[in-house]
This record gives C-alpha cells, sequence and structure tokens, in this order.
C-alpha cells in the first residue's frame, strides 16, 4: 500500500510505503522528486497480480460450484477446508486481503489502528464474548458503527460472521444466535461486495447450517437476513438501538407520525422503508390522492422543524433522532418526533373548505401567524386570536380563561421585548379533526448532518431564566387577553366552520399567501439587513421582516442557478444580473429543496400540460 507525498513541517517531502510486516516513511529535498518515486512504487505495485487469501479463494470456489449446482463439490469443499468452519481459536491474520498501514479516516478520534487490527478484534466480538454481557446491543452497535466507518472491513467481517455460523453443532446456543443477529443487523445497514453477497447467499439459503436446522431459530435468522439483503439501502447512520432490537426480534419497527393537533399514527416501518413511502402511504390513507398540494415528513422539535427527503430512510431519520437526545439537542426539551403536514402549496384556492386538506391549510396558516411568519397588524392579529378561541372553544362563557388554550411561544422568548410583535395569547392549542389517521395504524402496519451552527447553539442554550421571562410579559399578555376576549364575544353564535373559514379568507387576504417564508439576512446596500425570503409555487420574492409587499419578485423562469456554495451563504443567479443575490441563513438546506420542489412541479405541468383548476 502507497500513501501519496505529503509536506512534513522539516521542508522535506515525505511518502509512506506499507507493507505486511512494517510501514516506510520516505523523505526527499523536492516535490517532483517525492511524486516520480511515488508513480514508480505504485507501478511496481500495479504489476503484480492481486493478493488473494486461502478463504477468498475457497469463497469463489463455493460460488462457481452453487452455481453449477454441484452440491458434492461443495460439500467436499466444507469438509476438508476447516477454515470455513467455526473455530474457537483465535484470529492471526484477515480473512481476506486488507490494506496495510495505519487507518487514513476522519474517525481518528475513534481511536482505530489498523484495519488487521480491527478485523481481529470483531472476530474475538464473535467468538463467544457477547454471551456474558447482559446488553449486547452497545456491542453489536459497535461492530456496525466500524463497518459503517471503515467500508474496507466489511466484506470482512461478512465472512467472519459466516464462518463462525458454519459448522455449529447446537444451532440455537446463544453465540450462534448472536452471530446470526449481528448478520441480520448487517443485512439491514448495509451490504457486502457483489462477490462476496454471493457466498453470502448461498451460506444463509443453502449452506450446510440452515439446511441441517430448517425449524430453529438460526433457520428463522437466516430467512429474516434473505429477505433484508433484497431491500438494503445505503445508509447515513448505524441502526438505533430501537431498530437494532426490532431486528433481534424479527420484526417491524413501530413508530409515530404525529401532525397538526394532537394527531397522531403509529405506522410500522423496516430498515429500508423511506419518508416518500410514508408519505404516500398517508395521503392514501387520508384520501388526499386528488390534492394538488403536496405533503411531506418533517422532523420537529419544538419550533424546530426541517423536511425529510422522499429518498431518506425513516430508520436513518430515527437513529439521527437517538444522537440528538445522547447529546441533549432539542428545543427547549421538546422531543424529536416525525411530522406530516404540507410542504408546497400549489393550489390554495380551489380546496374543498370541509376537506381535510382544508384543516391542514387551516392549521399550518394558524402555525406560520403564531411563529411570526405571516405579516399583519396588531389588530388584524387579535381578531385572528379571537377567531381562533371561536374555533376551537365555540362561543365566549363568563369565567374563561383563555390561557387554558394556547402555551407560551417559544420564539417571542427568543426576542428582546422591544421586538415583539405578536401576542403570546396566539399560541393557541390546535384542534385538528384527525380521526381517519388513526385508522392508518391498520392501512400502514408493515454526525448530526443538516443542522447549521446556529442551529445547534440555539438547541444547547439553557431554559433556566423562562421564569424571568414569564414575569417579563406577563403585563403583554393581561393586556392582549382582555383585547382578545372583547373580539371573541362579538363572534357569539359563528360555528366552527365559519369561523375557521373567516379565519382562512383574513389569511388570503395577503396576496402572496402559500409562500414560506425563511428568516435570512443581507449585506448588500440594495436590501435592508433582516429579510424574508418567501419561496413560492412560482417565484421568489424578497420582503422585508414583517411587511406584506415585496421588495423584489424574481420568477422562476429568470433563476439560472441556485445553492449553497459554503455554509450559511445561499446564492441565487439571475438572468440579466451582473450580481448575485446573496443571503445568510442557517436555513440553505430547506431553501434549495423547496425550491427544487415547486420547479420540478413545474416543469411536470408543462410536460403533462396540465392546467390548474
Amino acid at each position: 500500500m502507497l500513501i501519496a507525498a505529503s509536506k512534513i513541517p522539516v521542508g522535506q517531502w515525505q511518502f509512506t510505503v506499507h507493507s505486511r510486516t512494517a510501514s516506510y516513511n520516505l523523505y526527499t529535498n523536492s516535490s517532483d522528486s517525492a511524486w516520480q518515486w511515488t508513480y514508480a512504487i505504485q507501478d511496481v505495485i500495479d504489476s503484480k497480480p492481486p493478493f488473494e487469501t486461502p478463504f477468498q479463494i475457497l469463497v469463489k470456489e463455493i460460488s462457481d460450484a452453487s452455481g453449477d449446482k454441484n452440491d458434492r463439490m461443495i460439500d467436499r469443499i466444507y469438509k476438508y477446508n476447516p477454515i470455513l468452519r467455526n473455530t474457537p481459536h483465535p484470529m492471526k491474520a484477515p480473512l481476506l486481503p486488507l490494506p496495510y498501514g495505519q487507518i487514513l479516516s476522519s474517525n481518528n478520534d475513534k481511536g482505530y489502528t489498523t484495519l488487521h487490527e480491527e478485523a481481529v478484534r470483531i472476530f474475538t466480538a464473535l467468538q463467544g464474548s457477547l454471551e456474558s454481557i447482559p446488553d449486547p446491543l452497545p456491542i453489536i452497535q459497535g461492530i456496525l458503527q466500524t463497518c459503517h466507518d471503515l467500508k474496507l472491513l466489511r466484506d470482512e467481517v461478512y465472512c467472519q460472521v459466516a464462518k463462525q455460523t458454519t459448522g455449529v453443532g447446537d444451532p440455537d446456543t446463544l453465540t450462534n444466535l448472536r452471530n446470526w443477529q449481528i448478520m441480520a443487523c448487517m443485512a439491514s445497514a448495509f451490504l457486502p461486495s457483489r462477490n462476496v453477497l454471493r457466498y453470502i447467499r448461498f451460506h444463509i439459503l443453502l449452506g450446510e447450517s440452515v439446511s441441517m436446522f430448517p425449524d430453529t431459530q438460526m433457520a428463522k435468522y437466516a430467512e429474516f437476513t434473505a429477505e433484508s439483503l433484497k431491500r438494503t439501502k445505503s445508509r447515513e447512520f448505524v441502526p438505533c438501538r430501537d431498530e437494532i432490537i426490532s431486528i433481534l426480534g424479527r420484526r417491524d419497527m413501530k413508530s409515530t407520525v404525529h401532525c397538526h393537533g394532537g394527531g397522531s399514527c403509529e405506522i410500522a416501518i423496516n430498515s429500508s422503508t423511506t419518508a416518500g413511502h410514508v408519505v404516500r402511504t398517508l395521503v392514501k390513507g387520508l384520501n388526499l390522492e386528488e390534492c394538488l398540494n403536496k405533503f411531506a415528513l418533517f422532523e420537529r422539535s419544538g419550533m424546530v422543524e426541517r423536511a425529510i427527503e422522499n429518498r431518506m430512510v425513516v430508520a436513518d431519520v430515527l437513529a439521527r433522532f437517538e444522537r440528538y437526545k445522547v447529546r441533549n439537542l432539542s428545543d427547549r426539551g421538546h422531543p424529536w418526533q416525525l411530522f406530516f403536514k404540507l410542504s408546497c402549496f400549489v393550489d390554495t384556492d380551489n380546496v374543498d373548505p370541509y376537506g381535510l386538506e382544508y384543516s391542514f391549510m387551516y392549521e399550518q396558516a394558524h402555525e406560520d401567524v403564531i411563529t411570526e411568519h405571516y405579516p399583519a397588524t396588531e389588530e388584524k392579529l387579535i381578531y385572528l386570536a379571537a377567531l381562533r378561541m371561536q374555533c376551537i372553544k365555540g362561543d365566549y362563557e363568563e369565567g374563561d380563561w383563555i390561557a387554558q388554550f394556547y402555551e407560551i411561544s417559544q420564539l417571542q422568548r427568543n426576542q428582546p421585548v422591544k421586538e415583539s410583535r405578536i401576542p403570546e395569547i396566539l399560541k393557541m392549542g390546535i384542534e385538528l379533526d384527525v380521526t381517519e389517521m388513526k385508522q392508518l395504524a391498520e392501512i400502514y402496519c408493515g454526525t448530526l448532518r443538516g443542522l447549521g451552527v446556529k442551529t445547534l447553539k440555539k438547541l444547547q442554550k439553557s431554559a433556566s431564566d423562562d421564569t424571568i421571562l414569564d414575569s417579563v410579559y406577563a403585563d403583554e399578555i393581561s393586556s392582549k387577553t382582555s383585547e382578545i376576549v372583547n373580539k371573541w364575544k362579538l363572534l357569539r353564535g359563528m360555528i366552527v366552520e365559519d369561523a375557521q373559514q373567516t379565519y382562512m379568507n383574513s389569511i388570503k387576504q395577503w396576496e402572496y399567501y402559500g409562500t414560506r417564508l425563511f428568516d435570512v439576512e443581507s449585506r448588500s446596500s440594495k436590501y435592508p439587513t433582516k429579510l424574508w425570503l418567501a419561496v413560492g409555487a412560482k417565484m421568489v420574492a424578497i420582503h422585508q421582516r414583517g411587511e406584506g409587499t415585496p421588495v423584489e419578485e424574481i420568477p422562476y423562469e429568470k433563476i439560472l442557478s441556485f445553492g449553497a456554495p459554503i455554509p450559511n451563504e445561499y446564492k441565487i443567479v439571475m438572468e440579466g444580473m451582473k450580481e448575485e443575490l446573496t443571503f445568510e441563513t442557517n436555513e440553505v438546506i430547506e431553501i434549495a429543496k423547496l425550491m427544487k420542489a415547486y420547479i420540478n412541479e413545474i416543469v411536470h405541468r408543462r410536460q403533462n400540460s396540465v392546467i390548474p383548476r
């Protein structure tokens, strides 16, 4: 193995040659000389035939014999080659050829040494060390994490597990079952290379251990693993504890999807279920298939929210939640949840006001209001709060206290008092009739990337001053409460449906309703510093924060490119403009995903000549 030249502090150039027994650090005085040696040594290495271990050769013979259905040959290979069978003896060298030398990895903080040493260490765990451990899950998760970090070890560990589950006298011993469980977990997290995969499938389906004991727990794990290998998807994280527990139980994992109003649905997912599959199932179960507006899954904690891409494996999202919990990353203690809501507003006018889609629109409009992402006067906000109370409580009765129906807005707590525009009273409890979602339990039974530095700091901020903030806002809350109650009294006799429609009619008076407002900042003298970037179905608009009229509108047809060349900086390149539009925000990924979704929808409509209703 050859490591390319690199500069060292003393002014010389170094390159390293790794062999089976030693590593050699070689130095030259110039870069040209270092690269000449590098290329020359690499040419020698490339001219040699690939090194094959005895185990590797036998795997190829088994694969060839299984393809020819030569059972007698396979029996002979296993009989006369003990290296293929279970052994209590320690392993001195890996089963497959692995590169020599120290591991060059971004995970140096995890203490990895060499691939050879890591392979030997894992093999030791497969020889019965898990038997005496009360909770084997951390060890299993550790093996999966090592294979996740060091991809060159994946084939090796698959072969080690296959070896230790071959030729076992008692198939249902704890050690043997633990090894089959590890293989099942591996099959749910990553695949081996094609040649090794062929051998593993033979081992699982036709190997001597499984064929000799068809009605054992071992055979059931083999069947589960075989099914998992058919649908394994690329994963960003190793399985979380809940996923490993479900795999060990050979069952689907249960998870809960939430929506506005406290509605929730328990769903069953496996290690390859994607967010898109869950969304399609929920949309079908809620009879929302005819809706032009698009739904999506989000990950949410309090006021922190991020859309989940359709191709994302849901089990990866749950694994990320586990990491957030370990690092105590949440919005003031709110648990992380899978959340189902509208993501793209394609048509906000032609929606049945008595349908479920309209209820989703209403709840999300209310959410925009209470999170200060809807431009409105103080008077209008109070009127909307009164309509909200009429929706969730009905007619005002003497003694009713609005505080029963809201919780303190976490967002306003993070704002200086002088910047507060929206009364705390607007954070009313959300009441959405989601009876249909309860039925979905029957219908659907089957690094911390993405969070910016600012978001992480926000999540890690202490909430110890909550009591002080409550007292600061107490007078304002009391004043606004009285105003809202007076407006609420005037709505006596208005039924829930009428109150909801009146609320939405008031919301739709803003002509840009349906756009999603992102908080951004601009350093350009052309715009104010604090802005909203409004992403809608037909264009992107730039608003001064809090203002309903945009400073500028940009149709998608005039946008040449968009994206984030560096973290927390979002750029839009427009046709006919020399300067790029640059914004600072920690939501660059969310903005890009939403713009891409709307552009794809425009292209789809044009290709299919679909005229909006």
